[in-house]
């Protein structure tokens, strides 16, 4: 299957690598394009990918044609979808951007819309998708084996990726904030960095181990770290009483809206 990328940065490159490395798709089968030419060539080198002059090339060369660029730039690019050729889709990670505006053309372009996360960048990725109205179920099985080669897939209904987005997508930050303050709180304890990230890392790191592998609710989880009148739970009692699930609450509530805002819905 011959695989296209339309814009060439951070997390087309975390697909592209990972689509190599798992021996998916052979460099000479990946065709990109990007408006720095700099990047492209040295993606070709560093990957053996196949530059193209245009959008357009991409789009009339590619089975599956991979939209990586900003959401602000999906109207330019709605013009040359129409150039598609029958068989091939479109797999559009611009945040916010529904299936049904990419198909609003003459022509019933297939889209599956996906919002993959930046722990794709080391294979670790969680990607959330779903389908337009054209698309097939070949489609989209062809669309979660390419985002499998970066981290795992999870298939949702249209009207809840604004929430993938919010909790997924935006959530590697959320995690790595909570871990700026660990961090911070760590060293005015008197813990040197290097050590201090150390144990901030694999505790995160075993913490969703346990969540993935346990049959247990979170909750059990929690509690039975937490001893009666014990270390965790003084802490825990400070989240509490400065309202931390609400915090997340509204956070969440934030970036759902601001998703909403930037489709124009």
């Amino acid at each position: 299957m011959k695989i296209g990328f339309i814009g060439a940065g951070n997390m087309a490159e975390a697909i592209i690598a990972g689509l190599i490395k798992s021996k998916e798709a052979a460099p000479s089968d990946i065709i990109i394009s990007d408006i720095l030419k700099n990047r492209l060539a040295e993606l070709e080198k560093k990957y053996g990918v196949v530059p193209a002059a245009s959008n357009r090339a991409v789009i009339c060369n590619a089975e599956a044609i991979i939209l990586a660029v900003k959401p602000k730039d999906a109207g330019y690019l709605k013009e040359a979808l129409t150039v598609i050729r029958p068989g091939s889709f479109i797999i559009s990670i611009m945040a916010g951007v529904t299936t049904g505006y990419l198909e609003e053309t003459e022509v019933k372009i297939p889209v599956i819309r996906v919002m993959p996360n930046t722990p794709a960048l080391v294979l670790a990725g969680m990607t959330g998708l779903c389908k337009g109205r054209y698309a097939s179920n070949e489609h989209m099985s062809k669309a979660k084996l390419i985002l499998s080669a970066v981290g795992k897939v999870i298939e949702v209904e249209e009207k809840l990726m604004d929430a993938v987005t919010s909790i997924s997508g935006s959530g590697p930050a959320y995690v790595f904030l909570f871990a700026e303050a660990l961090l911070e709180a760590a060293e005015k304890s008197g813990l040197d960095k290097v050590t201090a990230e150390i144990l901030i890392a694999n505790t995160l790191m075993g913490a969703a181990k346990m969540i993935l592998e346990s049959k247990e609710e979170l909750s059990a989880l929690r509690e039975k770290v937490t001893s009666p009148g014990g270390t965790t739970a003084a802490a825990l009692a400070v989240f509490e009483k400065m309202k931390f699930k609400d915090m997340v609450a509204k956070a969440v509530e934030a970036a759902i809206i601001r998703s909403v805002e930037i489709a124009g819905k």
